[in-house]
């Protein structure tokens, strides 16, 4: 190899140096650029009320193909009227007058619970 070569070499290895080094910058800043680009408050409002939008279609679809199922409570034995009797889940809604707080020792927290006090429902209700 000639000294010519070597320079010839020398100076292509240079340039393909310096085109990386040029097209890695490039990229550095059309990354950076993109980082620095935040949305307007009003985008961001735009795409809160897509998404609540989308949501509600989406528990709208899932409430159709999956109707909340009907659940009876039958009552057999000793009630105030003395009959057994069977009560459909909008019946046994009006009953779920007795709340309760708890505490859940697993989530540390407390909860607020509902229902219906079958023991009044026995004797008072029905």
């Amino acid at each position: 190899m000639s000294t010519n070569d070597v320079k010839v070499l020398n100076v292509v290895v240079s340039n393909i140096w310096k085109n990386l080094a040029l097209v890695s910058l490039g990229i550095s800043v059309v990354y950076l650029g993109g980082c620095t680009k935040k949305p307007t408050n009003t985008q961001l409002e735009l795409w809160r009320k897509e998404a609540s939008n989308r949501n509600a279609e989406i528990l709208a679809d899932k409430a159709k193909k999956n109707p909340q199922r009907q659940w009876n409570l039958a009552i057999q034995g000793e009630t105030a009227s003395g009959k057994s009797q069977t009560l459909n889940w909008p019946e046994l809604l009006k009953l779920a007058t007795t709340d309760v707080n708890t505490a859940d020792a697993k989530l540390e927290e407390v909860l607020y619970l509902f229902g219906a006090n079958i023991s009044l429902m026995i004797w008072t209700k029905i």
